[in-house]
């Protein structure tokens, strides 16, 4: 299935340990939005590792999107979409876990 895809940033161990890239993407080809998809993948890591940081950009094949992130104050990402000139920049909050 073409679902869409995901990106991943955070510890390189635990991000190999984990995969939340193709977690998130699975998740989404089993009916997540990108919002639920990224913070599954997140949650997934976070009930492991307490001190963890990381952050998921997850975006379907419609183009809708979303992110998640663990352990940081916040969590900036860039979105640029067919027909827009320019990337638009995206902030959402973390504390102990947060999603857009």
């Amino acid at each position: 299935k073409n679902v869409g895809g995901c990106a991943a940033t955070g510890g390189g161990g635990v991000m190999l340990r984990f995969s939340p890239s193709f977690d998130c993407v699975i998740n989404m080809e089993n009916g997540m939005s990108p919002s639920q998809a990224a913070e599954k993948a997140i949650s997934r890591i976070s009930k492991f590792y307490k001190s963890f940081q990381g952050g998921v950009i997850a975006m379907d094949k419609n183009g809708d999107f979303g992110a998640a992130c663990y352990g940081m104050k916040d969590f900036p990402f860039s979105v640029q979409k067919e027909g827009m000139v320019e990337a638009e920049v995206y902030r959402i909050g973390c504390g102990i876990g947060g999603a857009f």
